[in-house]
């Protein structure tokens, strides 16, 4: 799904999502000049990234100006529009849904926590890289507002299936900034759909049972 149209809707409707600026390759002019906007605009680190990629690629965060242009390069090689967006400082989470009865219904709520910092392509592909706690270790409120907004989001952006809602819950403000949603996620039986379901016993093959029989 495009992050860019993506971003644009859940502004509209007022679901919380880190500020950003949207920039179309064709606009972009200097690099240089864009990056100390963007900084001005964010300050540092900030997260650069494609619009239309998964699995992390094309995305950098910068943490030092010097670092901002070869940032914006990296991510244009990938898309013709690239999202400047504030870093947010928090924990970043994942928010499975599936349709049950024709309803969205979330599962747990899993917290990704990378031993680097920074849940890239390496700390998603390698083994041992990222701790993922599922359930969540979050009292019953916040876990409800949680899934509250994931649902919020899946149903202002009309998907249907298996679905995931990538947010941080910011250490400042508690509030979950919706970051994207992946309308194909990975399906191995290491995938965090598969993790989310098998913390509420619902095994891979009846996993995969269910997102069939709710196919339209």
């Amino acid at each position: 799904m495009d992050k860019s149209a993506t971003k644009r809707y859940l502004q509209s409707a007022g679901i919380p999502t880190a500020p950003c600026m949207i920039i179309n390759k064709r606009d972009a002019g200097d690099l240089q000049e864009l990056a100390e906007k963007i900084i001005s605009e964010f300050g540092l680190p900030v997260v650069i990234k494609a619009a239309t990629q998964g699995s992390s690629i094309g995305v950098v965060i910068p943490k030092t100006a010097e670092e901002v242009v070869p940032a914006l390069e990296e991510a244009f090689k990938y898309s013709e529009n690239v999202l400047a967006e504030k870093c947010i400082k928090g924990k970043e989470l994942t928010i499975s849904i599936m349709e049950e009865n024709s309803e969205p219904k979330p599962l747990p709520v899993i917290w990704i926590a990378p031993h680097s910092g920074a849940y890239d392509f390496h700390s998603k592909y390698t083994k041992g890289a990222t701790d993922y706690h599922c359930p969540a270790p979050f009292d019953e409120e916040t876990t409800a507002y949680i899934q509250k907004i994931a649902v919020e989001t899946y149903k202002l952006l009309g998907l249907s299936g298996v679905a995931r809602v990538d947010a941080m819950l910011g250490d400042a403000d508690g509030v979950a900034y919706v970051l994207e949603a992946n309308t194909v996620p990975g399906m191995t039986a290491t995938s965090l759909v598969p993790k989310a379901a098998a913390a509420v016993g619902i095994s891979f093959p009846d996993l995969c049972e269910k997102i069939l029989l709710s196919a339209k």
